[in-house]
């Protein structure tokens, strides 16, 4: 197993203690409070929540997005926005409309991340949900996608699969969800009931992704 010097470790923490900056599109601004609780909960599971700020910024057309439209029209294209997001800061972009994305042959997709950089997270395919649960699912799924930013799960673990990128096979909001609505209502209850979002294996991967580890 390779380890890591503490100079090495230092540098990580100092390259990855980042500020996260949420941004809401065409979106409820409850959703953005119960995604940014997401966030700083995710934080504090890595152990770096008082170090990295988490700001709400309100931007009308964020990196042009309503520009940024599948062939389709309709649908905002995740991966031309996630590539136009800065390295020096983390980003959450939330939005109720519908994306997909132009590096795959999709028919739609409720979330998609860079690691290291950032995240586009759509709550469209939830709207019709009561809101106790619509809200539980943003959660869980801003949990998930922060975990992708957060390089987790590690792609050298065994208990992986390979559904749409990496997922983790535990009880964790890092499984992969492709029944959308009724996986992640189900992955909702699994978070809520354990009261554990993230499995051992990806809590360590969190923290590892900020040299705590």
């Amino acid at each position: 197993m390779l380890s890591i010097t503490e100079e090495q470790r230092v540098d990580i923490r100092q390259d990855r203690r980042k500020p996260v900056f949420l941004i809401g599109y065409h979106v409820d601004g409850e959703y953005l409070d119960t995604a940014r609780d997401a966030i700083g909960d995710v934080l504090k599971i890595a152990r770096v929540d008082s170090e990295i700020p988490i700001y709400t910024v309100e931007m009308e057309n964020p990196f042009k997005i309503d520009e940024l439209k599948m062939p389709n029209g309709h649908q905002i294209d995740a991966y031309k926005t996630i590539t136009k997001m800065p390295a020096d800061k983390y980003t959450a972009i939330l939005t109720g409309e519908d994306i997909n994305s132009s590096d795959g042959s999709y028919n739609f997709l409720i979330g998609l991340a860079l690691p290291g950089i950032g995240t586009l997270i759509s709550t469209k395919r939830f709207e019709n949900l009561d809101s106790y649960t619509r809200k539980e699912c943003i959660k869980t799924e801003t949990m998930h996608e922060m975990g992708h930013v957060f390089n987790t799960p590690n792609s050298s673990r065994k208990d992986l699969e390979d559904n749409i990128g990496n997922h983790c096979r535990n009880k964790c909001v890092m499984r992969q969800g492709v029944r959308v609505p009724i996986d992640w209502i189900k992955i909702t209850r699994d978070r809520l009931e354990t009261g554990k979002p993230y499995c051992d294996s990806c809590e360590e991967d969190l923290r590892k992704h900020f040299g705590i580890l």
